[in-house]
């Protein structure tokens, strides 16, 4: 994410900058102005910065392993499988960190449902026997729900043959395996399973030749009832204008977005004082819209991808009622929701959300 704000003090020098060069078609005589004089009825307007997520920031902010390859971004998990001295079934598990540092602190989360997860299982058998590797499940766990994959179009379990001194690798995805059911936990607030769970048999002369790894390979492409949310806090400061706070008839905090995401969505705008404590204002919720999608055949099925931007304004309107309130925000905290509802869509890395920011004032300005 790329941000950039304006600061205290040059918000306060843009400011007296604006409101001089908004007077400069009124008659008014500035060789006379003192700290007495009130400039009636004056409109300003001032660019307060800008606000841009790309796909590989959102990710990265999670403090993922994120490769692109082609057209597509992949979280990577690695497990390597350990074995007791005895033979007989086994299970590892595997920490998976899907957003959840972003998990919304104000009810809701994120609950991602990746379409097609990649499971390769990297088998290098250093003997020089043949050895046999069963796998009967992966399972996705998160608290006290889980959710499995089963292998091998349904069957109950897989078997592997590794020749000695030769490596093998098994891929298992939405087509063999059913791996998107990992990620089906349900509607919770949080981001599918933080936990797999490998249960396997290895059957060899010696455990010391046999090396196992599960390589875990996430393509940010969603099944739909998707949602991702997450939020950013922009420091705009309108006890900074409180020396005409009394004069003040409306401001304006202007939101221009552009969005080439392949999902739409709403921002749920939250007021903040100098505490971090939410100001009683009306809520401010508004509509993310989205281009229309382009379907297009990727790891066997169809999913949607933006082809282009969708451009917008969004109104945060104070009139002279609310301003008593509203003169007390120190920041404001722009709760992003993303959502899915009907289909597969693709990220691709050149994806962003993009928010300009300005900020309005109208009114009789008391020097």
């Amino acid at each position: 994410m790329r941000k950039k704000l304006l600061r205290k003090s040059a918000f306060l020098l843009l400011l007296s900058g604006a409101m001089l060069s908004s007077c400069i078609d009124k008659d008014y005589d500035f060789d006379n102005l003192d700290s007495e004089t009130a400039l009636k009825d004056v409109s300003f307007g001032i660019p307060f910065g800008t606000i841009k997520y790309s796909v590989t920031e959102i990710a990265n902010k999670a403090n993922f392993n994120v490769v692109v390859e082609g057209d597509t971004l992949f979280l990577l998990y690695n497990k390597a499988l350990n074995f007791g001295a005895d033979p007989g079934l086994q299970t590892e598990t595997q920490t998976i960190n899907v957003f959840d540092d972003i998990i919304d602190d104000y009810g809701d989360g994120s609950v991602l449902y990746f379409s097609n997860p990649i499971f390769n299982c990297v088998v290098k058998n250093d003997g020089d026997t043949q050895a046999k590797l069963r796998i009967n499940y992966v399972r996705g766990i998160r608290g006290t729900r889980d959710t499995v994959a089963i292998f091998n179009n349904g069957k109950d379990s897989i078997t592997m043959l590794i020749p000695g001194k030769q490596t093998t690798t098994t891929r298992f995805d939405r087509e063999n395996g059913e791996t998107d059911r990992i990620f089906k936990i349900g509607q919770y607030p949080y981001v599918g399973p933080n936990q797999t769970e490998y249960q396997f048999q290895l059957t060899t002369p010696s455990n010391d030749s046999i090396h196992i790894d599960m390589r875990a390979k996430l393509p940010m492409t969603f099944d739909k009832d998707s949602r991702l949310v997450y939020k950013d806090t922009l420091p705009i400061n309108l006890a900074a204008s409180n020396t005409i706070s009394d004069n003040i008839e409306q401001v304006v905090i202007r939101l221009n977005y552009t969005n080439k995401l392949p999902v739409g969505g709403v921002i749920n705008v939250i007021f903040l004082d100098e505490n971090d404590a939410p100001i009683a204002l009306n809520e401010r919720i508004f509509t993310l819209d989205k281009m229309d999608l382009t379907n297009i055949r990727i790891q066997n099925f169809n999913a949607g991808i933006a082809t282009g931007e969708k451009e917008g304004k969004m109104y945060i309107t104070f009139d002279k009622a609310e301003w008593a309130a509203a003169k007390d925000i120190k920041s404001v905290v722009l709760k992003t929701v993303l959502t899915n509802p009907d289909e597969n869509i693709h990220f691709r890395p050149d994806n962003f959300l993009e928010l300009k920011v300005d900020l309005y004032l109208k009114g009789n300005i008391k020097l």
